[in-house]
């Protein structure tokens, strides 16, 4: 399809760019954040940036609360726990345990903490794929200082995603 299909078809005329770009028209996220001024790039730059922070910010959150809920949970184990038991009954065993491990108010605050982590970081995700080049330097600068600000206090976790 070239561009005079698109623009006979009417109201898909307005093609997403799929460069880095700069200028300051632009949807952002949902069709009522639009921006058409450098007023409403300047404060939506602002907005991205703290939610940038807020990501890392919440990182280090989930993992302030991960160190102390395991902190309560001292699991004692012992070098002959389990010896001479059936293996059905370690099974039944290890499955309460497990569930006595989710369901913990801790746990349930972990992911709805984890659920809004997620959001963000998708959130992210797509106003860097505005490919606006403003837009772009806010969530990187954000991403940057909020890891500057929680990054160190947090242990390395490797199978984070999106950073």
């Amino acid at each position: 399809m070239n561009h005079e299909e698109i623009r006979a078809m009417g109201g898909m005329g307005h093609m997403m760019k799929m460069y880095f770009h700069g200028g300051f028209t632009e949807v952002i996220l949902f069709d009522n954040w639009r921006i058409s001024s450098l007023g409403g790039l300047i404060w939506s730059m602002v907005i991205i940036f703290f939610l940038a922070v807020s990501y890392e910010g919440l990182k280090f959150i989930r993992d302030l609360i991960f160190k102390k809920s395991i902190s309560h949970q001292l699991l004692v184990i012992r070098g002959d726990a389990g010896l001479g038991q059936h293996p059905e009954t370690r099974l039944k065993e290890s499955k309460g345990l497990w569930l006595k491990q989710v369901m913990t108010p801790m746990h349930l605050v972990q992911s709805i903490l984890h659920m809004v982590q997620f959001v963000i970081s998708y959130w992210l995700m797509l106003i860097f794929m505005t490919y606006n080049v403003w837009l772009c330097l806010a969530v990187t600068i954000g991403a940057g200082v909020g890891y500057f600000l929680f990054g160190s206090q947090r242990s390395l976790d490797v199978s984070d995603h999106c950073g």
